[in-house]
């Protein structure tokens, strides 16, 4: 055990734990992204083992974790956070499946084994009797029980790690090699986008792209380019909004509001006699009457934003008035009025006091990624479930590209039905991401992925993408030439000798001149040859392209006697081709890798770890290990769905 722990120090504790924890929520953070009711009411969140998982367990978890970093058993979490994301919700699950996990397979780090870890990392008895009283007067036993949990993850983790850890010699010989050899080599690279030109192609080329790539998505190899047209699901919005900042001067706040605010926030109007406050330094409080304009323009800010969320939440409800009108049918469900019955948002802002500064926008169709790109809309939010969702996956969940989910706990919107107030957050009014601008919206129409109807609906993109194919085909009509050139005369030769290609480059640097006219040599300069420094057998950026292909082909030619050993690769990620000659392929010898065998072995080693790390602590993975599964919580359809 001793053993155990000297290795767990130095590795587990800096790799395993610090992934955990920048991950995880940390803090009390559960306590305080929880609703009021949450003491009241513990939350069944799934179940586990055949046991239930409430939100009591999670956040004795957290509590768990919070003790063991405080004495620097772990590393110091992250602190204060204000809400809890939906990533970091399921990293809390996922801490306690592991806490479990290690107990049900019977894992335990007893109260001796931690006397001795503490004795070593130098614990007095007053600085434990702190820590118990610390972490709401904890008995001794209770302590060790909590710090016992935490060290069961690490040592089963551990277990795990070391029995699939270590690498045949073979093996590592080759790993090695991989990262160790170096060939020397020159390289040029022909810039397809200097024969990019404004070209219009007929319809009877687009046809043939169309033809290919309607069924499917853009699915380049290393090598090829494999165009798509394949449309995503889409969507048509309408939505509105009234940005707080623009109502600050028609609210009015009470002086009363001002002094309790500054009472309530003491630490926010704190000073010293030296400046700033700093933990553990002597602070005093400004009076009220120093602070008192500072207190009144947060409130104020505070105050605004509460009008316009109540103020969109109301014209939310006014157009959600129809529908919630119709009676229910023998599903329980309600049908959606007729047409002419529906009410849009602009007709429900009507006689609102904030009229004149709310904005409405009507969308044409939007991808998720378009939408997730939008100002104010795209990086709004929902809460759910104590988690925020992002916009575009609460819009996406409608009728028509998607249905009814026992795992999802999103609602199912419905076409022209006003859907969940969004809020989008910001820190101007405490400093911390705080819910700020709300939004509403409806859909208008959906439209499920597949292949366009007509080339009309993708032809931009078809025109782009015929010029990007026009321009590798003579990108790549031109490397071959100079990778033929260049078996005979060497690279440096045959680009000299290039004169058709360096022109074509120096008509392209032409018509790239920067702002002030200079010619940028932008093409003609990639053309030239350079020796990078490391060219091993995994790809790295030469140039700035990173061509697998063709480190895989340089080395390829080591036994290769030709007086010019010459590859060539095409890069449709990087919109270039490659030409390069190798020199050499440098040696390597058997004493520098038994010189170097045990650090690399032990860099191999930490690689695997952290590989291991990734699959090991994926959420996913742990529900499956786990066997959990998550409690869905249905929402009544006649609550008001916000976010607050």
């Amino acid at each position: 055990m001793t053993k155990f722990f000297r290795q767990y120090s130095r590795f587990f504790l800096l790799v395993f734990m610090s992934v955990l924890m920048v991950v995880f929520v940390i803090g009390d953070a559960i306590g305080r992204g929880s609703s009021a009711r949450a003491d009241a009411l513990d939350t069944e969140v799934g179940t586990a083992f055949g046991e239930s998982v409430r939100d009591s367990h999670l956040r004795r978890a957290m509590a768990d974790l919070q003790m063991a970093a405080s004495i620097g058993l772990i590393p110091t979490p992250l602190a204060r956070l204000e809400q809890i994301s939906p990533e970091q919700r399921e990293q809390t699950i996922g801490v306690y499946l592991m806490m479990r996990e290690a107990e049900q397979l019977g894992v335990r780090v007893s109260e001796a084994q931690l006397r001795e870890l503490l004795s070593r990392m130098q614990m007095t008895d007053e600085q434990f009797s702190l820590l118990t009283s610390r972490f709401g007067r904890r008995s001794a036993s209770q302590v060790y029980d909590a710090l016992g949990r935490v060290m069961s993850v690490g040592m089963f983790f551990q277990a795990q790690a070391d029995a699939g850890l270590g690498q045949p010699l073979p093996q590592l010989e080759d790993t090695y090699r991989n990262f160790m050899q170096n060939a020397k080599v020159k390289v040029s690279v022909i810039d397809a986008n200097a024969f990019l030109t404004e070209d219009q192609p007929d319809d009877a080329q687009l046809a043939v792209l169309f033809e290919e790539g309607k069924d499917r998505l853009d699915e380049h190899t290393a090598e090829e380019l494999h165009f798509g047209y394949q449309l995503p699901d889409r969507v048509k919005l309408e939505w509105i909004t009234l940005n707080p900042k623009r109502i600050e001067d028609e609210v009015t706040i009470r002086e009363v509001d001002a002094e309790r605010f500054y009472r309530s926030n003491p630490d926010r109007y704190r000073t010293s006699a030296e400046g700033p406050a700093l933990d553990g330094q002597a602070t005093i409080l400004k009076p009220y009457e120093e602070v008192r304009e500072q207190v009144r323009a947060t409130v104020r800010t505070l105050k605004a934003i509460e009008e316009a969320r109540r103020e969109i939440n109301l014209i939310r409800e006014t157009a959600a008035g129809p529908w919630k009108s119709m009676p229910r049918g023998a599903d329980g469900t309600r049908p959606a009025p007729a047409a002419d019955q529906q009410m849009d948002l602009t007709t429900a802002i009507g006689a609102s006091r904030f009229a004149e500064y709310i904005v409405r926008r009507e969308t044409g169709w939007l991808t998720r990624e378009e939408l997730g790109a939008m100002p104010v809309l795209g990086g709004a939010r929902m809460q759910v479930e104590r988690q925020r969702v992002a916009a575009p996956e609460v819009i996406f969940h409608v009728e028509g590209l998607a249905g009814p989910s026992e795992e999802s706990p999103l609602p199912l919107l419905r076409t022209g039905e006003p859907g969940p107030v969004l809020t989008s957050f910001d820190t101007r009014a405490t400093g911390a991401s705080e819910p700020y601008q709300p939004i509403a919206f409806r859909v208008l129409a959906v439209e499920p992925s597949g292949p366009p109807r007509t080339m009309e609906e993708v032809r931009g993109k078809l025109v782009d993408d015929w010029r990007r194919q026009r321009a590798m085909q003579r990108a790549g009509e031109f490397a071959r030439e100079l990778a033929e050139q260049a078996r005979s005369v060497g690279l440096e030769q045959a680009v000299a000798e290039a004169e058709a290609l360096r022109s074509a480059l120096q008509d392209a640097d032409a018509r790239a001149v920067s702002t002030d006219g200079t010619a940028l040599e932008i093409y003609t300069k990639r053309l030239t040859p350079i020796e990078p420094p490391r060219f091993p057998r995994f790809a790295t950026n030469v140039s700035g392209v990173r061509s697998t292909p063709l480190h895989e082909r340089i080395y390829e030619l080591a036994d290769d006697d030709s007086p010019h050993r010459v590859a060539l690769a095409a890069s449709p990620a990087d919109k270039a081709w490659v030409v390069a000659e190798l020199f050499e392929v440098e040696p390597l010898y058997q004493g520098e890798f038994d010189q170097q065998r045990a650090s690399f072995d032990q860099r191999s080693e930490m690689s695997q770890r952290f590989r291991f790390v990734q699959l090991w602590c994926d959420y996913e993975n742990i529900k499956a290990r786990t066997r959990f599964v998550a409690k869905v919580t249905e929402t009544p359809e006649d609550e008001t769905e916000t976010s607050q």
